[in-house]
């Protein structure tokens, strides 16, 4: 499947896409980070 090098490498993947125009992230990258920003939500808000 993925290990975490896989995750924290597509997440910085996905961020510096962000900033550099002539790059694009790969739809895994995405979803990555998507499902990233997914649970660190909701880990924000069970503890809110």
């Amino acid at each position: 499947m993925f290990s975490f090098r896989d995750f924290k490498q597509s997440y910085q993947k996905f961020w510096l896409g962000y900033i550099s125009f002539k790059e694009r992230t790969n739809r895994k990258d995405y979803w990555l980070a998507m499902l990233g920003h997914g649970v660190l939500t909701l880990c924000l808000l069970i503890l809110a």
